[in-house]
């Protein structure tokens, strides 16, 4: 399902028709293009809805409106992974920059130090942040040599900022990668994450609000729906169930019908199954005042 996976593509150009024929080694005129965006609008939905010819229609897309500059994923783990490398493939075909936002799934939130690497994609750059300094405001790059030497990034005060590696800044990623490390947070967080999964998984079956739970790692997600439909519950009933999770002592990203269960990776086995164990009774009083 595509909308949980956000793929924003940026043009160099507007409508840059030359260089996404270059790219794209093809040498079809403008009106080709227009032609295949005709033919193709009409079963653009019906083609989404199809895995196995996403990719086709996603790079037609792509070199029909020349857009070539880059290719920005956030790669949210829990859904169609094989639309990212998809992505990486479009990108290497067109010459395009494949950008990978780890802002939220870096860093051993998904079990792996990064999101992209369950599928074995190496962007030309990963954005990273948030967890990176451990609750103090971090962000950086990870950026492969090529593209950090290109100009005018590469040229003088290119890329510097006033408050660029700020000592402060840097002695708190510094400790926090290495506590991530040290500690192996990144497995643990791969180890409770599937037993976190399978128990919540079960809820599917006992809670008739809860659909579609999913996810990698420490990054759990799922929907409180009506029950007997998939159409989600109203925000007044969620709130309700934040409400009275706090009171009982468990803060949760619950507030919202699609759900988020990102507890901290340092979480023990036995905090984590606790507050499960009182989410799911809380969501089993949200069903009966839902009228399950």
């Amino acid at each position: 399902m595509l909308n949980r996976t956000l793929i924003s593509i940026a043009a160099a150009t507007a409508l840059a028709f030359p260089a996404a024929s270059q790219a794209a080694g093809k040498t079809e005129t403008m009106a080709a293009r227009v032609v295949w965006l005709v033919a193709h609008l009409p079963t653009f939905g019906a083609a989404i809805a199809q895995p196995h010819i996403v990719s086709d229609y996603v790079h037609g897309w792509i070199w029909a409106l020349g857009l070539t500059a880059l290719i920005c994923v956030l790669p949210l783990a829990d859904r169609v992974p094989l639309l990212h490398l998809w992505l990486a493939k479009i990108a290497v075909d067109l010459g395009a920059m494949l950008i990978c936002d780890e802002m939220i799934t870096g860093f051993g939130r998904t079990g792996k130090m990064f999101a992209v690497e369950h599928e074995g994609i190496v962007p030309d750059i990963i954005t990273i942040g948030k967890g990176f300094g451990g609750g103090f405001p971090v962000s950086g790059l990870l950026i492969r040599e090529s593209v950090a030497q290109a100009k005018p990034w590469a040229n003088p005060s290119g890329s510097s900022s006033s408050y660029g590696g700020n000592p402060l800044a840097s002695t708190a990623a510094r400790v926090t990668v290495e506590t991530i490390i040290n500690d192996g947070l990144v497995e643990h967080s791969r180890r409770l994450g599937a037993q976190m999964l399978e128990e919540m998984k079960t809820w599917e079956q006992e809670i008739p609000i809860v659909s579609d739970v999913r996810g990698r790692g420490l990054m759990i997600g799922m929907d409180l729906v009506v029950p007997g439909t998939r159409r989600l519950l109203d925000k007044q009933q969620t709130r309700w169930v934040f409400d009275t999770l706090l009171a009982r002592g468990v803060i949760a990203m619950i507030y919202n019908p699609e759900v988020r269960i990102n507890p901290p990776l340092v979480i023990t086995e036995e905090q984590a199954m606790s507050a499960l164990a009182t989410i799911k009774d809380v969501l089993h009083e949200a069903a009966g005042r839902a009228g399950a």
